[in-house]
């Protein structure tokens, strides 16, 4: 198909989907630890605040990449369990095939790291996602639910952080706002950041370039995308915010430099038709406010917070959880993140 084409037919297919703050304080003065497995869920660093990574959609295959895969080059199961972030003797990661969804390799810095160099336990959930199929959001928030219940008592107001990326936002808040009724929530999360995740859905051209170029049919074995595309979403978002729990949406508006030389540039091009986004999903759509003039914005979030990064390091340079091309560490990290778990009000632009 001529590209042309395809990208002026999927312009008259497109419309966006219409689908208080009290911080704790966390001591930052402890030495980087050395996570070791002296039991099935490791060792945790006992009475520190625990940080919970979710990982997003794997199911893009070699078409677009999102970090990293699992050993098998298939994705994520939910059989994977939660997994403590595990260092070597010279500070090197040791699961890396867990941390790639946030870091590149492990020789890399990223969030995981300098998140436990100041002393946070730094957890890695696991639902199923890959190539082969994605669970449905029900399952796999239930999934999540039983795996922070695992780590939820080694912190020591026996609340977690949850930063989610993408697909894992709403997997989370799933989770959080009682969608999956046979797993009510547990009241063990303190805080939740999500990084450019879908809470308003995606535009019907990127759903339908997913499900004719990529071959993601949401109804065999791709069910988050056919929540994205459909009024589940607006259900999701029409329901109460888990009582309790800071929301944080996190939103990329990255500049053109950011996917100048990335294969999967066209994207971002193609979405900047509806406004600033991350390379992947709108700004406005990450951070649940209107993406047009007859939208509805999602009520009850602490923080709506926008960065100048990208959606994951395969979608564009500069993403929210790596280090940046000027070495310096994430701006969703310095300005959005880590002023909140250190007690202070984000900094985000």
């Amino acid at each position: 198909m001529n590209n042309m084409f395809f990208l002026i037919s999927l312009f008259f297919l497109c419309a966006s989907f219409c689908a208080t703050t009290s911080y704790s304080t966390t001591d930052s003065n402890h030495s980087a630890s050395t996570a070791t497995t002296d039991s099935a869920l490791g060792s945790p660093i006992n009475g520190n605040q625990v940080v919970v990574f979710v990982h997003g959609f794997r199911g893009f295959g070699d078409s677009i990449q999102l970090g990293g895969e699992s050993e098998d080059g298939k994705g994520f199961t939910c059989e994977m369990g939660i997994q403590q972030l595990q260092l070597d003797d010279d500070g090197k990661i040791i699961n890396i095939a867990q941390v790639q969804p946030f870091m590149v390799d492990a020789d890399a810095q990223g969030m995981p790291i300098w998140l436990n160099e100041l002393g946070f336990d730094v957890w890695f959930a696991h639902y199923t996602t890959g190539v082969v199929g994605t669970s449905p959001m029900v399952e796999n928030s239930a999934c999540l639910a039983q795996q922070i219940a695992e780590v939820s008592g080694y912190d020591a107001e026996g609340k977690v952080t949850i930063i989610a990326a993408s697909l894992g936002g709403l997997v989370s808040r799933y989770y959080l706002e009682n969608e999956a009724h046979f797993q009510p929530y547990a009241e063990n999360v303190e805080k939740i950041f999500t990084l450019g995740s879908p809470h308003k859905g995606l535009p019907i051209g990127i759903l339908v370039y997913f499900a004719v170029q990529l071959g993601l049919d949401c109804s065999v074995g791709q069910a988050p995308i056919c929540d994205i595309a459909s009024s589940n979403i607006r259900r999701l978002n029409r329901k109460d915010r888990a009582p309790g729990v800071e929301y944080y949406f996190i939103g990329g508006a990255a500049p053109y430099s950011n996917f100048n030389k990335t294969k999967n540039r066209w994207i971002y091009y193609f979405l900047r038709l509806w406004g600033s986004n991350d390379g992947l999903v709108l700004s406005r759509s990450a951070r649940g406010i209107r993406t047009h003039l007859f939208d509805y914005k999602i009520r009850g979030i602490t923080g709506r917070l926008k960065t100048n990064e990208s959606h994951a390091p395969d979608i564009g340079l500069n993403s929210y959880t790596v280090t940046r091309t000027d070495g310096t560490k994430s701006t969703t990290y310095l300005k959005c993140i880590l002023p909140v778990l250190t007690g202070g009000d984000p900094e985000c632009i």
